[in-house]
């Protein structure tokens, strides 16, 4: 999968399920529950009720064909323009059997739409208030694992993508 790839080639590899390649999730909806357990996640309805925009390194995660299924597809927001709510600029692979970049996509109402997130803990005030700190749990950091889009020479030229 296109975002188990670039999140390992930045430097930052995500913990997959597949025995031979042990940084790849192999779909959509797994990265989905990769990062709502080990990560930080925002689902379209708590991102729309709090006002939540995507950050850049960010993973959008959409599903597709059936709601319940195991269909879906992900991308790395590479941009936001927060005079613009609602949308980011995305890649990911496998859109139209290629990697595709999608300037200013306007996610916020796609239907497809499943959340957001990133694969960092992020200390808020209600894991605050359990007592919970970096310190007794390790899936918390406080150092940015975010995925650097600009460590990818073989990508980031494409879109003019500049550090």
């Amino acid at each position: 999968m296109f975002v188990s790839w670039v999140s390992k080639e930045a430097g930052t590899p995500l913990k997959g399920d597949d025995v031979t390649t042990p940084w790849r999730i192999t779909n959509a909806r797994k990265i989905a529950k990769y990062l709502q357990a080990n990560g930080t996640w925002f689902s379209k309805k708590d991102a729309a009720r709090n006002n939540i925009q995507p950050q850049v390194g960010d993973i959008m995660v959409f599903w597709r064909g059936d709601y319940e299924g195991n269909l879906g597809h992900a991308d790395i927001v590479v941009g936001v323009n927060p005079k613009i709510p609602g949308h980011a600029s995305l890649i990911g692979g496998n859109l139209k059997e290629k990697v595709m970049y999608r300037e200013s996509y306007y996610y916020a109402d796609h239907y497809g739409l499943l959340g957001f997130g990133r694969p960092e803990k992020q200390i808020t005030e209600s894991s605050s208030d359990n007592n919970v700190t970096p310190e007794n749990d390790p899936k918390i950091i406080t150092e940015s694992k975010k995925i650097d889009i600009y460590k990818l020479p073989r990508i980031a030229p494409l879109f003019s993508l500049k550090p």
